[in-house]
């Protein structure tokens, strides 16, 4: 498995697609333990159908803050330990070719953020516990960096500081909003797109999917139709 380039997300996979086609109760460290489909193959027990009665995640109440998961917790911790860090800052910089219509990429991030409530959430402390706060949602502005009138051998390295400094900028977990976006021009048909986020609401896997989804949003957006996205029965 991890010769294949298995990884700990891609065993966590594993697991919860054996549970769902098969029952079967595992926990990721059988895939550590037996990492060979022969060897994963004799630790899955028989097949419990009663099992997949208990695999749907429940939607809980919004009528008020909810609690942390572990690792918000972890991160709400070293926060307080240390105000201010930049350690947990995540940034993803995509550079677009082609047109683009700003209006649809603002249209589409709003969707995004109305869409996802951890993109809209923030922390903070309630009867000594921290608790996340789910934001009404709202209109996402994108600041524009022109660069444009620079000439070509200073546009990279000044979108290299641009992205460097959005980096180095912290976040404040009570006040959120724990996503900031950057829009920078370097010619009218070059720009790049920078989503800077708190770990504390992604991870590397979410940044995929805010990629993927953000495509799909600003598709449906420029053509005036709606986003072929399916409908999150939980969130996070």
């Amino acid at each position: 498995f991890f010769e294949l380039g298995g990884d700990s997300i891609l065993s966590i996979q594993i697991i919860s697609r054996l549970r769902t086609v098969l029952g079967a109760d595992l926990s990721p460290r059988a895939v550590f333990t037996s990492p060979t489909i022969a060897g994963l193959a004799a630790v899955i027990p028989d097949a419990d159908p009663a099992a997949l009665a208990t695999l749907p995640i429940p939607a809980v109440p919004h009528d008020g803050p909810l609690p942390l998961s572990f690792a918000q917790q972890r991160l709400w911790f070293l926060d307080q330990f240390e105000p201010g860090s930049t350690q947990y800052v995540t940034a993803a910089a995509t550079r677009l070719t082609g047109p683009l219509d700003t209006s649809a990429l603002g249209q589409a991030l709003t969707t995004l953020v109305t869409r996802h409530e951890s993109l809209r959430t923030t922390l903070d402390t309630r009867d000594g516990l921290g608790v996340q706060l789910i934001h009404p949602p709202y209109d996402v502005q994108v600041p524009l960096l022109d660069l444009s009138g620079l000439p070509p051998d200073q546009r990279e390295d000044q979108i290299t500081a641009a992205t460097a400094a959005e980096c180095a900028q912290p976040f404040d977990l009570r006040q959120g909003p724990l996503i900031r976006v950057r829009l920078i021009r370097a010619a009218a048909e070059d720009h790049v797109l920078t989503l800077t986020m708190h770990h504390v609401i992604t991870d590397g896997w979410s940044m995929g999917i805010v990629t993927h989804e953000l495509s799909e949003l600003y598709a449906a957006a420029l053509h005036g139709r709606e986003p072929a996205l399916e409908p999150l029965p939980v969130q996070y």
